[in-house]
């Protein structure tokens, strides 16, 4: 196999017989033995062993395998220092991870607290409109109550105390009237008794000399 493969030289020896009766058989041998020499085979050079190393060699050897050893193990630490500073950095990233949530989670608390405090102002804003229009409206009728009592003063006309503004009349409540007054309110209870006023309100409005239409008397 190893001839056939090229591994090795190759000898091919053919024997022939001269008798006439092996002719052919001669001549097939012959033509097998054409045929194998036109065979070629790109031969296959086989390495030597190595040979063993001098002493020189294995020293110089020895030296390149340490220094590559040192080189690894600078290598190792180099490794080992980047995985301590990548830990030491996950450690860090995790800690403010974990504060930024805690911010976030604050920050949400903060503002349902403002969106209640919006809430709340909306309210009061409303409230606060609602107390500036019914002011509005008492303002209105305090200007239209003065003009009407400016109008009565210029005009003389009693108001409802039985005396006009300027006029010095005075409540009639004095030690000499109290007897007439007495009896007017008894007078008015008697006329006024379907008309649902209290005695104090009647004595009250006798006092005034005020009548039931709220005219002096």
């Amino acid at each position: 196999q190893d001839s056939l493969g090229g591994g090795a030289k190759t000898i091919m020896l053919l024997h022939i017989s001269p008798e006439v009766a092996s002719q052919q058989e001669s001549l097939s041998t012959l033509q097998f033995g054409v045929r194998a020499a036109s065979v070629e085979r790109p031969a296959q050079v086989k390495s030597s062993p190595a040979a063993p190393l001098n002493s020189v060699q294995m020293k110089k050897t020895l030296e390149d395998l340490s220094i590559k050893n040192k080189e690894i193990d600078t290598q190792k630490a180099n490794i080992q220092k980047i995985t301590s500073e990548a830990q030491a950095t996950a450690r860090e990233l995790e800690e403010k991870n974990t504060e930024l949530r805690k911010v976030q989670l604050e920050l949400r608390h903060r503002n349902a607290k403002l969106e209640q405090s919006q809430s709340e102002v909306s309210l009061l804003k409303n409230r606060i409109a609602a107390l500036e229009a019914a002011n509005s409206k008492v303002e209105s009728s305090m200007k239209v109550l003065r003009k009407s009592n400016s109008r009565e003063s210029r005009e003389g006309v009693p108001n409802r105390f039985g005396y006009s503004a300027g006029s010095g009349l005075k409540r009639r409540d004095s030690p000499a009237s109290s007897e007439a007054n007495g009896e007017g309110a008894a007078a008015a209870v008697a006329a006024n008794g379907k008309s649902g006023k209290s005695k104090a309100e009647i004595e009250e409005q006798v006092a005034w000399g005020d009548d039931d239409d709220g005219q002096s008397d």
